[in-house]
């Protein structure tokens, strides 16, 4: 019965203290299945970030930006994206919405476009609504980066578990517009 008891006690023991000693050894283990990496996402863009820049956030990654630019100070200042999802129909009326976003994008020289890989919802949506930017089998922020490559070729990328980073540029700096 002592033997059992002994057993139980380090069976109950063992996993926490096997989790603990790893994470010692090593650190980047540590609940790595929640690690942010908005620091990261916007530490690359303003480390690569240079004058005639622009940078635009999409509204679903807006909460960490507004955390961060608070904490570090950045040598940009973004374009904060509109969620105009509950005013359109469909993905060109979107689109559409998104036009005076688009417009102040248009005197850059290259456009950095960050956007989270896991929040596709704002606090408070109610699930899958408006359902039309849920139906689309990739995630929707991938429609906006189809948007800007009509006019626009990547040049680098950023991509983490959460965040997403592209710069662009202008295919033909003389047709600016979205």
């Amino acid at each position: 019965s002592a033997r059992v008891s002994l057993l139980v006690y380090i069976l109950i023991i063992a996993g926490p203290l096997i989790q603990s000693i790893q994470s010692v050894l090593k650190p980047q283990t540590f609940y790595v299945h929640k690690k942010c990496f908005q620091r990261e996402a916007l530490g690359y863009v303003n480390n690569q970030f240079k004058a005639g820049d622009m940078v635009y956030v999409y509204w679903n990654n807006l909460p960490g930006y507004r955390l961060y630019k608070e904490m570090y100070n950045y040598k940009f200042k973004a374009i904060e994206g509109q969620d105009v999802r509950q005013k359109s129909t469909d993905f060109h009326s979107y689109m559409n919405h998104l036009r005076p976003d688009f417009d102040q994008l248009t005197s850059a020289s290259r456009i950095w476009v960050i956007y989270n890989n896991q929040f596709l919802t704002d606090i408070g949506d109610k699930v899958d609504d408006p359902a039309w930017y849920y139906k689309s089998r990739e995630i929707p922020p991938l429609q906006l980066i189809k948007e800007f490559s009509k006019q626009c070729k990547t040049k680098q990328q950023f991509k983490s578990s959460d965040v997403t980073v592209y710069l662009l540029e202008w295919k033909n700096q003389s047709h600016k517009r979205m």
